[in-house]
């Protein structure tokens, strides 16, 4: 039997790209054909290693001599690119996935054909980024194979980004994991590798995966280059008009918030900015960029964004702008969205079904007044003079020994039993926050006697149930300020998926009502 081990498999994305479009550096990498009994099997692709020294050294300067502790290592890199099946596939080795051109990478090969492959009831790990501003990204790992059902998964609002399971098939290996690449570990040697990878290809084009997984069709990737094309013209257009409410930079992948500096878009050297956070204003004003310069989209995906360490003088991440742009826009009544550098289409069922839920959500009867472009302060306090309610905003409460502190709204209604929580439009982000703070709250009041007894105590004149709580009583609302010289806000779809899905679950512990209220805004 063939010895076992790990491979993966990445899909080039169009057949007819050749070494000098897939592979990064091809003429710094020595070629090598693979025949096999007079067979090709591809060519070998190998990167030169260079020893390196750690860079934790540094830290003991003239302590020690650091040759005395013969610390070199080196990484080997190699791609094997092979065609089967009318496609062109690339086998790496060691750290050889950084040997290809993103752009050639076939969008979600792996993550489709591991959903055909593997046991819906076997699975290990799946990582996951919610569809929303303030992206949350989640590896739920299981200590040992477990149903789908065991994982929390959110249908509405979870993008699946990788899946690790055991093949329904013990011939395809022991365990497979799909992201854009396939790694899978089996026994396997060069004399089965093609069969193999046949197998695989097989596998990619079936849709046996809706059975479990049909969630994951709710977004589809756009793979055709001309429709590609007429998307980004519409991203520079929204880039243009400035409409940052439905454009904005997050991270593409998952980091180590403990080890990030700050971001930089330009090398890392001390007389570069350093911001703190990762945004487009920042893009443009540090690299002199204008939204009306016609290349645009080609500075965007020429431009890097550089993440920097806090513990040493490196860069521990860097991604071109393009990449971390988040952005959806519509077309022909089809809503898109970019992510991590890839276009997807919302599948119309599922977009009508956010849009209509929103749209058919009722307004708070409690009466709030106009907003007078005037701070979100400004408003609470005068809307509750005016209302005769209970002002809470800015003031927190201790939720339990040793937790955070949480705000349990802005503005409460003891007549009506709501619970009103206000924030002026600025985007996805900000809504994202309105939307927690208020799932938070009535989580808290709903299990937690201790909040409630802290924030009777605060708010003494409030009326709040403290001893016992019936959801059933209560409102949830939600009140959007519009932007100066408005009277409505359209949501963008990230923020309508967030909010459905929290309407739902507010609805599910028993809640009255959750309302959705615009106020208008004065110019």
């Amino acid at each position: 039997m063939s010895p076992s081990m790990t491979l993966t498999i990445v899909a080039i994305r169009n057949h007819a790209l050749g070494p000098h479009q897939i592979l990064k550096e091809p003429d710094k990498y020595s070629s090598h054909p693979i025949v096999l009994d007079g067979v090709s099997i591809g060519t070998l692709y190998v990167k030169p290693s260079k020893p390196i020294t750690p860079k934790w050294l540094d830290f003991f300067e003239d302590a020690i001599d650091p040759k005395s502790l013969r610390l070199r290592s080196s990484s080997s890199a190699a791609v094997l690119l092979v065609r089967r099946n009318g496609k062109m596939f690339a086998v790496t080795f060691g750290h050889g996935r950084h040997m290809l051109e993103p752009e050639a990478i076939e969008a979600g090969f792996g993550l489709r054909t591991a959903l055909n492959g593997i046991d819906a009831d076997r699975i290990r790990s799946m990582d996951r980024r919610t569809l929303e501003a303030v992206s949350m990204y989640t590896r739920e790992q299981a200590s040992r194979e477990s149903s789908l059902s065991m994982f929390d998964v959110n249908v509405q609002r979870d993008f699946l980004r990788s899946v690790t399971g055991s093949p329904l098939d013990s011939d395809l290996g022991t365990r497979v994991t799909g992201s854009d690449a396939l790694t899978f570990t089996s026994h396997i040697s060069i004399r089965t590798l093609l069969t193999k990878i046949d197998a695989w290809f097989h596998l990619s084009t079936k849709t046996a995966y809706r059975d479990h997984f049909g969630w994951v069709d709710n977004l589809a990737d756009v793979r055709d280059s001309g429709k590609v094309r007429e998307l980004d013209e519409l991203l520079v257009g929204q880039i243009r008009a400035q409409a940052w409410e439905r454009i904005w930079l997050a991270p593409p992948e998952i980091v180590d918030w403990s080890d990030i500096g700050g971001f930089k878009f330009r090398t890392n050297k001390e007389s570069q900015p350093s911001f703190s956070e990762l945004e487009l204003e920042g893009y443009f004003d540090d690299r002199y960029r204008s939204p009306d310069d016609e290349r645009l989209l080609h500075n965007l995906k020429a431009d890097s964004v550089f993440v920097q360490s806090r513990f040493h003088d490196t860069d521990v991440h860097k991604w071109r702008v393009y990449r971390c742009v988040c952005a959806e826009v519509e077309q022909s009544g089809v809503t898109y969205v970019l992510n991590e550098g890839k276009w997807h289409r919302i599948a119309t069922e599922f977009a009508t079904a956010v849009r209509t839920f929103v749209d058919n959500m009722s307004q708070t009867s409690v009466p709030l007044p106009q907003c007078e472009n005037e701070t979100e302060g400004s408003y609470n306090k005068r809307a509750a003079k005016a209302g005769q309610l209970t002002l809470m905003d800015d003031r927190t409460v201790k939720a339990a020994s040793g937790r955070s502190q949480i705000e349990v709204c802005d503005l409460y209604d003891k007549g009506r039993r709501a619970f009103i929580h206000v924030k002026r439009y600025s985007g996805s982000s900000t809504l994202s926050h309105l939307f927690a703070q208020g799932e938070m709250s009535a989580l808290n009041m709903v299990s937690n006697v201790e909040f409630r007894r802290n924030a009777g105590a605060k708010f003494p004149n409030a009326g709040l149930e403290v001893d016992s709580f019936e959801p059933r009583r209560h409102e949830i609302a939600y009140a959007i300020i519009a932007k100066p010289g408005k009277d409505d806000v359209t949501l963008p779809f990230f923020s309508a998926v967030n909010l459905r899905s929290t309407a739902e679950w507010l609805k599910l512990m028993g809640f009255r009502s959750v309302t959705l209220t615009m106020i208008p805004n004065a110019q």
